[in-house]
């Protein structure tokens, strides 16, 4: 018998509580819309609202019970299903809803079809979620009378609103200060609103990059096209501290490269091992002819002398830094990665930047004479990738199909030192 029982509905109603939709259906009949830029209500209608049930859709509840076969054939299961629910009904303050069964046999018989709650609070002690509501509710308060924008925010997010409560006060002040100095250019140490930190900002700024977006969006310094949508942010993804910073005008740490010379006559100051910023670095060309950019750090300082080179320390994807130096596209530039299928993803990103740049120790020979080296490459980049040159495509495409077997990759510190030397020796 799949009838509902009082744990069948408990658990129903934990589900949709757990979704927010009882959380939404009670701001929008207790909150305040405001239309965007005044400190006017919407009518009850508007569209700026968000799309949920009102509260008396939501205070009813279906119950499946016996039907007319069942009545007769277990009449006194029936009638235990039915006090079951009256004894409830009466313990937690739940209406019911009956319907009359007449029956030849059994002459005419109420069972229960629905559970009605008097209202969303009523809800909220069946199912022991009394103080979030409280906290939800004050907090929607709270952060209403402070930014009327951001309502339709408040219905779509009504968890994080209430587990940032605690914080609620602090990240408002934030968002005051952060509209009066949009963009302020300065780094995040240096916002001076109290009870505020850098460590605060950077654990709050998802919730913080949603209300600055939707807030900045509707002044006039900027206007919608200025910011993208809150929309981005609001499928819980992680802005990075950089991402952030630059999104909303702040300074972040500066981009570093990395770089070792390789030939005596090219030291500064007779360091051969220097890290510079990347705008230091577009902007003051090293006098060399030849740039190696290996991904493996130990590889590079263990690299032997070779004239007229450097090499830079390469960091994966993200070519970012290196791209700013348009100088380095007068140079002959060569890449050494693993062979896999990343190493071959990365070396076509470069080849975006500085299309002229040559692959060594990443090709098939070098791949097939060391098989006893390979390992696994835990996750494939299976893709189209354009500036790969043709013994290069087909190697790549003989790592994605398996024709050496599958996920194969050999990593540049697997290889023997010595070959590494002897093709060092070919750049010169």
């Amino acid at each position: 018998m799949n009838w509902t029982t009082p744990d069948d509905l408990k658990k129903k109603l934990r589900t949709s509580w757990e979704r927010g939709v009882f959380f939404r259906a009670d701001f929008k009949t207790h909150g305040h819309y405001f239309s965007p830029g005044t400190n006017e209500p919407d009518a009850p209608d508007s569209p700026d609202a968000p799309d949920s049930p009102d509260a008396a859709d939501l205070l009813r509840f279906s119950l499946k019970g016996p039907g007319a076969s069942e009545m007769l054939s277990s009449f006194d299961a029936v009638r235990t299903w039915a006090g079951t629910w009256l004894e409830h009904a009466e313990q937690n303050n739940i209406q019911l809803e009956w319907i009359e069964r007449a029956h030849r046999q059994l002459g005419r018989n109420r069972i229960p079809r629905a559970a009605v709650f008097s209202d969303i609070d009523a809800i909220a002690r069946y199912i022991s979620r009394q103080n979030e509501l409280r906290v939800f509710r004050k907090s929607a308060e709270y952060l209403l009378a402070r930014f009327p924008l951001l309502a339709d925010w408040i219905s779509a997010h009504p968890f994080a609103l209430a587990e940032n409560a605690r914080d609620l006060e602090s990240l408002a002040d934030l968002t005051d200060w952060y509209l009066a100095h949009q963009r302020p250019g300065i780094y995040l140490r240096q916002v001076a609103v109290p009870g505020v930190h850098t460590k605060f900002i950077e654990r709050h700024r998802l919730i913080l990059g949603q209300w600055w977006t939707i807030l900045c969006s509707g002044t006039d310094a900027y206007g919608p096209s200025g910011f993208e949508r809150a929309d981005g942010f609001a499928s819980g993804q992680r802005l990075s501290a950089v991402s952030f910073a630059r999104r909303f005008g702040f300074l972040d740490k500066p981009d570093l490269v990395r770089f070792r010379i390789l030939d005596p006559l090219l030291t500064v100051g007779g360091f051969t091992d220097i890290s510079v910023t990347a705008d230091e670095f577009a902007a003051r060309p090293v006098q060399c002819v030849r740039v190696l950019i290996i991904e493996n750090d130990i590889t590079v300082l263990s690299l032997p002398r070779i004239p007229g080179a450097i090499a830079v320390y390469g960091r994966g994807y993200g070519f970012e830094s290196l791209a700013r130096a348009s100088w380095l596209a007068e140079k002959e530039i060569w890449y050494w990665g693993d062979i896999d299928t990343h190493g071959f993803a990365i070396l076509d990103q470069l080849r975006a930047s500085f299309p002229k740049t040559r692959s060594f120790l990443m090709d098939e020979t070098t791949f097939v004479t060391y098989r006893s080296r390979w390992v696994t490459e835990p996750d494939q980049v299976i893709r189209d990738l354009p500036r790969l040159e043709n013994g290069e495509l087909l190697l790549y495409r003989a790592l994605c199909s398996g024709t050496y077997g599958q996920q194969l990759r050999l990593e540049q510190e697997l290889l023997p030192w010595d070959a590494v030397l002897s093709a060092t020796e070919l750049l010169q």
